[in-house]
C-alpha cells in the first residue's frame, strides 16, 4: 500500500502522457480519414416510359463531372445545374425515353393478366478509385404503380414501399439493380374470376355430377394455395399465373411443349389406371418405362428392317419387355401374396442398377463419358410433326392407346373381369373368375403401357437410351391417374394439365425467377385434395352421393 501511495503520482502522469501520445498519433497530418460523401440519384418514372432524373452531388468539379458521365450521359449540355441551400449541386434532366439515360434499360413483358415492366439501373463500372473510395450513392426511384420486387445483383431485396424505392449503394464495385412493377389487365382477370365462381357455383348445386367437379375444385384450390405461397415469397400471383399461360399458350412452340410433356404421362397414367382397376397399385412405372425404352433402343440399334416394320418391332419389343418386367410383381402377388407396392419399388431399384450396367456394354455404348447407347438407325425414328419441334406421332399413339384401354376395360369381358377383381375379389372368385390370372394380366398390360411410353421417348426424341432421361415420368403418372379417378379418357385431360404445369413452370422460372419446385407443390396439393375429397366437400358444403 505504501508503494502504491508513493508512486501514484508517477502512474497518473504516465497514463496522461500515454493518452496524449495516442491522440497525437491519430491526428497526424495525412492520417485523418475523410468523411464519406453521398450522391443522391432521384428518378421519377412515368407510365409513358419517360423519366425525370435529379442528382444531388457535392459541389466540387470532380464529383460533378463524374455524376454527369455516370448518371446522365451525353449530351452533357442538356443537364441543368442548380445550387441547393445545403451547398450541394443539383443536376437535372428529363428523358422522353428512359433508355436514353446512361445505365438504364427497360424490358416489358406481356403476361396475359398483366404487363410486367423491368427497369435495370447499372451501377457505374468505370471510375476513378481515388475519387470513389469515399463516395456512396443513394438511389431513389418512384414508379407509376406499386413495385413488385427489387433485385440487387440478382439477389432479392426487401426495400420497396409501395411505388417508391430507396437503396444505399456502394460505388467501389460494379453491379446492377432491377426494379419490377406491373399493370394489371382487368378484362382477362375478370373473366378468370367469373369462370372460377361459375365452376364453384355449379359444383355447389350439382347433385349427380359431384364426382366430376371434385378434381376440378381440387385444382382450383391448389392454384389458390400456390398463389398464397408466391405472395409470401414476394412475387405476384397474377403475374405467375399469366407467365404459366404465356409459357403454354403464348405461341405454337409453347403449346407443342405442353403436348410433348403430356405424352409420356398419358402412357404412365394409363399404366397406373389399369392396375388400379384391378385393385393393384403399380408404383414401378419408372423402371418399366426405362426397360421399355432400353429394349426399343437395342432393337433400333441392332436390328435392321424396313422403315415401318422396324418402328413396329421396336414398339412391340418395348411393350413386351415392360409387360414382362411388371408381370413379375403380378406373379409374386398372385402366387405368394407379396404386396405389389413392395415388389414394384424393389423392381425399380433393380431396374435402375441393371440398366445402368447394361448401357455400359462396349458394343452398344456411345463413345464418351455419358452412360447412353449409340444413336438408333433412322429407319426406327418416330416421325415428328414439324422439323423444328420434337413433338412426334407418339402423341397420336397415346390418344389411340387411351381409347383402346377405355374400350378394353368397359366394353370387353377381359376388362369386366379385371374390374370385377378390383371391386370385389371374393365375389369375382365366386362367379368363376381366375383371380391369379387377372392379377398377372392386369400387371402385364400395365407394364406394357409404361414400356411403350419409354419407347416414345427413345424413338421420337432422344434417338438413344440414357438412364437419366426418364426420371420422374413413372411417379408423375400416379398423380395423373389419381386426378383422373383412373378413367382412361380422363387421363388425357389430366396428363395435359400436368404437361401444362411442367411447361408453364419452366417458363415461369425463366421469366419471373419463381422456383420451378412450386410446380411440385401444386401437384402435391392436387393429389392431397383428391385423396381427401371430404375436405373439398366441406369447403363447398357438398353432400356426398348416396
Amino acid at each position: 500500500m505504501n508503494f502504491l501511495r508513493k508512486y501514484r503520482c508517477v502512474i497518473s502522469n504516465g497514463s496522461f502522457v500515454f493518452f496524449l501520445i495516442c491522440c497525437l498519433s491519430f491526428c497526424r497530418p495525412g492520417q485523418v480519414q475523410a468523411a464519406t460523401q453521398e450522391i443522391r440519384v432521384v428518378s421519377l418514372i412515368k407510365s409513358d416510359g419517360s423519366m425525370q432524373r435529379d442528382v444531388f452531388v457535392p459541389s466540387d468539379e470532380a464529383n460533378i463531372k463524374f455524376a454527369q458521365n455516370e448518371f446522365f450521359g451525353e449530351p452533357v449540355s442538356e443537364i441543368k445545374k442548380e445550387n441547393t441551400s445545403d451547398g450541394r449541386m443539383k443536376l437535372s434532366r428529363s428523358y422522353t425515353d428512359m433508355e436514353d439515360c446512361v445505365g438504364v434499360i427497360m424490358v416489358q413483358k406481356s403476361l396475359i393478366f398483366s404487363d410486367r415492366i423491368q427497369v435495370r439501373q447499372s451501377i457505374p463500372q468505370y471510375f476513378d478509385e481515388n475519387l470513389l473510395k469515399n463516395l456512396s450513392a443513394v438511389y431513389e426511384f418512384t414508379m407509376p404503380t406499386a413495385i413488385v420486387k427489387t433485385l440487387k445483383d440478382r439477389k432479392w431485396q426487401r426495400v420497396a414501399q409501395g411505388n417508391r424505392l430507396v437503396m444505399n449503394v456502394s460505388l467501389d464495385r460494379p453491379g446492377n439493380m432491377d426494379i419490377f412493377f406491373e399493370y394489371w389487365n382487368w378484362t382477362p382477370i375478370i373473366f378468370l374470376v367469373f369462370g372460377c365462381f361459375a365452376i364453384c357455383l355449379a359444383a355447389k348445386f350439382a347433385k349427380k355430377q359431384q364426382e366430376f367437379f371434385i378434381p376440378i375444385l381440387a385444382v382450383l384450390i391448389s392454384f389458390l394455395l400456390s398463389g398464397v405461397a408466391i405472395f409470401i415469397i414476394g412475387e405476384s400471383p397474377i403475374s405467375a399465373l399469366g407467365a404459366m399461360l404465356s409459357g403454354t399458350l403464348g405461341n405454337q412452340t409453347n403449346f407443342l411443349n405442353v403436348l410433348l410433356n403430356a405424352t409420356p404421362l398419358i402412357f404412365t397414367g394409363l399404366a397406373v389406371a389399369v392396375a388400379f382397376q384391378c385393385g393393384l397399385f403399380n408404383i414401378g412405372g419408372e423402371s418399366q418405362l426405362m426397360v421399355g425404352g432400353f429394349v426399343a433402343a437395342i432393337i433400333g440399334l441392332k436390328i435392321g428392317a424396313p422403315v415401318g416394320v422396324h418402328l413396329i418391332l421396336a414398339l412391340m419389343g418395348a411393350a413386351l419387355a415392360g409387360g414382362f418386367y411388371c408381370s413379375i410383381a403380378g406373379w409374386l402377388k398372385a402366387k405368394f401374396h407379396v404386396h405389389e407396392v413392395i415388389s414394384t419399388i424393389m423392381l425399380n431399384y433393380i431396374g435402375y442398377s441393371l440398366l445402368g450396367w447394361l448401357v455400359m456394354i462396349p458394343s452398344i455404348k456411345e463413345e464418351g463419358p455419358n452412360p447412353q447407347t449409340s444413336e438408333i438407325l433412322q429407319s426406327c425414328f418416330l416421325p415428328c410433326f414439324t422439323e423444328r419441334h420434337g413433338l412426334n406421332y407418339g402423341f397420336i399413339l397415346a390418344i389411340l392407346t387411351a381409347i383402346f384401354i377405355w374400350f378394353l376395360l368397359y366394353r370387353t369381358s377381359i376388362g369386366f373381369n379385371i374390374r370385377s377383381v378390383g371391386l370385389n375379389e371374393k365375389a369375382a372368385e365366386y362367379s368363376g373368375v381366375n383371380i391369379a390370372f387377372q392379377i398377372v394380366l392386369a400387371m402385364m398390360i400395365s407394364g406394357a403401357l409404361a414400356g411403350i411410353g419409354g419407347a416414345e421417348r427413345v424413338l421420337g426424341i432422344y434417338h438413344k437410351y440414357n438412364n437419366m432421361a426418364f426420371v420422374g415420368y413413372g411417379f408423375d403418372g400416379i398423380a395423373v391417374s389419381l386426378l383422373a379417378n383412373n378413367h382412361p379418357l380422363a387421363i388425357l385431360l389430366s396428363a395435359l394439365l400436368f404437361g401444362f404445369l411442367k411447361a408453364g413452370g419452366s417458363f415461369m422460372n425463366r421469366e419471373l425467377g419463381i422456383p420451378v419446385e412450386l410446380v411440385v407443390i401444386v401437384q402435391a396439393v392436387i393429389i392431397f385434395f383428391i385423396a381427401a375429397d371430404k375436405i373439398v366437400r366441406n369447403i363447398f358444403r357438398m353432400k356426398a352421393e348416396v
